[in-house]
């Protein structure tokens, strides 16, 4: 019996960090290995492993999968009874919600980060002329932003969103203050950080 670690991309520095302070074998996607029943594959962020439902994940592939797809994201936190944005993949509630007066967050990338295929739209323009929207989303205004780790139902850690330090002006930082993200000047940051 033995674990190992399979990253989500050749050359993940921190599956590597991983492996090296666990003192275990970080497994490249082209390894050729063969599972003993009773081993663990501790899976740092793959939802395509090369290897079969053999032994015992940390953190599943299936897992990992619903986690990289904000609509099935929002879709599983929507089942177990956690607090979201209003969501829908139907242009015409968009529709109702921004003649309503709310801000409409459209996304065109499901599986993307860093704010990629997010439009803000806080004014009446025709919804239906942002081209590729997979997911429409009710904007909450917020003070801050969190990013909560849970590990076979146990919350392991939390980060929260927070402007980084630079020199100079902030507003130039910030072509759309409502996206936190790296480029418009905000990184995660854990407590008394």
């Amino acid at each position: 019996m033995s674990t190992k670690i399979y990253a989500y991309k050749a050359g993940s520095r921190s599956a590597k960090a991983l492996a090296d302070a666990l003192g275990v074998r970080l497994l490249k996607q082209e390894t050729r290995w063969e599972p003993v029943v009773g081993d663990r594959v501790i899976n740092w962020g793959s939802s395509r492993p090369s290897f079969g439902t053999f032994s015992k994940w940390t953190n599943s592939p299936v897992a990992v999968n619903v986690a990289a797809c904000k609509l099935a994201t929002f879709n599983k936190l929507k089942e177990m009874g956690v607090a979201i944005p209003e969501f829908t993949t139907d242009l015409a509630i968009a529709k109702q919600w921004q003649a309503s007066g709310s801000i409409i967050v459209a996304r065109s990338v499901l599986r993307g980060n860093s704010g990629e295929g997010i439009t803000v739209v806080d004014d009446q323009r025709d919804l239906s002329t942002i081209p590729d929207i997979k997911l429409w989303v009710k904007y909450i205004k917020k003070k801050h932003e969190y990013r909560v780790h849970v590990m076979q139902g146990k919350v392991i850690d939390v980060q929260v969103k927070k402007r980084r330090r630079v020199v100079g002006d902030l507003e130039a930082y910030a072509p759309e203050p409502r996206i936190r993200n790296l480029a418009n000047g905000y990184v995660f940051c854990r407590e008394g950080i």
